[in-house]
């Protein structure tokens, strides 16, 4: 992968490794795999840096990318000097806390998402794969596999390659890194011979998808698990399998039921499927049929109640951006937002507007 921006890659490794005992450094990441598995990661070059972990982690809820008041809070409250952001595609939001923040902490933010706007300044620094490298998908370079490849080249943390490779299978990035997943696989002699999902490291992936569906007040217990993890089994045997059984079964029902209730529309390559569960289960499902169906762009509409409906799309060929297509699908639609990858994106609207939204997806995938 050939580098077209040293200079800001250098700054990254600066930052990083320029951390200091004395430094407060708090770290926000999002709530899916990939957000977790880099956080980890991250606190795990941190400790080694310096000599201990970081004094605070945040996780906001799932849809919540910018940053909110309440982390603003807490950040300000425990006097942080040093700010890390992960997975979370903080320069989508017009109405950032981030020029705030930066009065009295410095920002570092790494991330694989679409780029709305560079935030690179004197107090901030904004990583994502296609600023830093030529030719390269950003939707299939996971967050936590970018972090993974930044900090190894300041400290030693080869024991989280199995936790890097939880991002990639959580964000449907394994075709791309199918040789990085084999070598960690062989390495920690995890059988591979299988469909991925199905492997040991695809059931933590599925642990951590189903603790987040259950709750995202349990991403800390999350979190705490794999970074005091010493090997990945550690993880298959935790508290996380207590979540698995509530969330199991209602993923299970609603995917045995896609070719009975889900919308087929072969012409425009489309699986549009509106569920009402228990649990917020939508990105688990369609991860689940994207693997199943490669080919087909998957959206999944939740009703969450209170009149909102939230949407997770997939398509893993990269024949259509569902990221853009959510964006454009959501114009000018009142209090909708949405975006993501081009592989793998979420977005939020009204209830009233789904019929709209649908349309303007069926609409623009006919062109």
């Amino acid at each position: 992968m050939k580098i077209k921006n040293k200079v800001l890659i250098k700054k990254c490794e600066q930052w990083i490794s320029g951390v200091k005992k004395e430094d407060r450094i708090a770290l926000i990441h999002h709530t899916d795999p990939d957000g977790v598995s880099s956080a980890v990661i991250m606190n795990k070059a941190i400790e080694k840096i310096r000599g201990r972990p970081i004094d605070l982690r945040v996780n906001q809820k799932s849809d919540e990318l910018s940053v909110t008041k309440s982390t603003y809070n807490k950040i300000k409250d425990k006097k942080i000097t040093k700010l890390i952001i992960l997975d979370m595609s903080v320069d989508q939001s017009e109405d950032s806390l981030l020029e705030k923040i930066q009065k009295f902490a410095e920002i570092l933010i790494i991330d694989h998402h679409k780029l709305y706007k560079n935030l690179n300044s004197k107090r901030c620094i904004l990583i994502k794969p296609q600023i830093i490298f030529l030719g390269v998908n950003p939707a299939t370079y996971c967050c936590s596999k970018l972090s993974y490849d930044l900090c190894k080249h300041i400290v030693d943390i080869s024991n989280c390659d199995w936790i890097a490779a939880l991002g990639i299978i959580g964000d449907c990035a394994y075709d791309e890194w199918k040789n990085f997943i084999t070598k960690v696989c062989r390495k920690y002699r995890i059988a591979s011979n299988k469909p991925v999902l199905k492997t040991k490291l695809g059931k933590i992936t599925e642990l951590l998808f189903f603790t987040e569906a259950y709750s995202t007040k349990k991403i800390g217990l999350c979190f705490d698990i794999l970074n005091q993890a010493k090997c990945y089994k550690d993880v298959l045997e935790s508290k996380l399998k207590r979540y698995q059984k509530y969330v199991k079964a209602e993923i299970a029902y609603w995917q045995s039921n896609v070719r009975r209730l889900a919308k087929f529309y072969p012409e425009q390559d489309l699986i549009f499927d509106f569920i009402k569960p228990k649990y917020p289960i939508k990105s688990a499902i369609s991860t689940i049929m994207s693997y199943k169906y490669p080919h087909k762009t998957v959206i999944i509409a939740q009703d969450m109640n209170k009149g909102m409906v939230h949407l997770s799309a997939r398509r893993r060929d990269n024949k259509i951006a569902v990221n853009n297509l959510i964006e454009r699908a959501i114009q000018n639609l009142k209090g909708a937002n949405g975006g993501g990858h081009n592989t793998a994106a979420g977005g939020i609207l009204k209830t009233k507007d789904l019929f709209i939204f649908k349309k303007n997806v069926l609409r623009l995938l006919s062109k």
